[in-house]
């Protein structure tokens, strides 16, 4: 395998999902705030029937992704470790190979 361009992959995703996290952290208050602009009269009641079921799925999922993405980082990162160490150990294991 080669390794050489599977760390800076590695890197952008953990990379993306650090950001992805602090960016939805941030934009919390953003849609908190951008809710409450929803109305109580008629139409805000009928839009909320439909709304709030829905956002609280989008949340729950959204909520997941950045962990997802540091963690697939994170086990890449350590199966190229783990892939070395044992081309290490293979190489030497043959006549002239160490």
């Amino acid at each position: 395998m080669q390794v050489d361009g599977i760390e800076p992959a590695l890197h952008r995703l953990t990379g993306t999902g650090e950001t992805l996290a602090a960016t939805w952290r941030d934009g919390q208050s953003g849609l908190v705030a951008g809710e409450a602009g929803i109305g109580a009269d008629p139409l805000g009641q009928a839009f909320r029937a439909g709304y709030d079921a829905d956002a609280a799925k989008v949340r729950q999922v959204a909520d997941l992704v950045p962990e997802l993405l540091l963690s697939d980082g994170r086990t890449g990162h350590d199966a190229v470790v783990d892939y070395l160490a044992a081309d290490e150990r293979s190489r030497g294991a043959f006549p002239g190979g160490g």
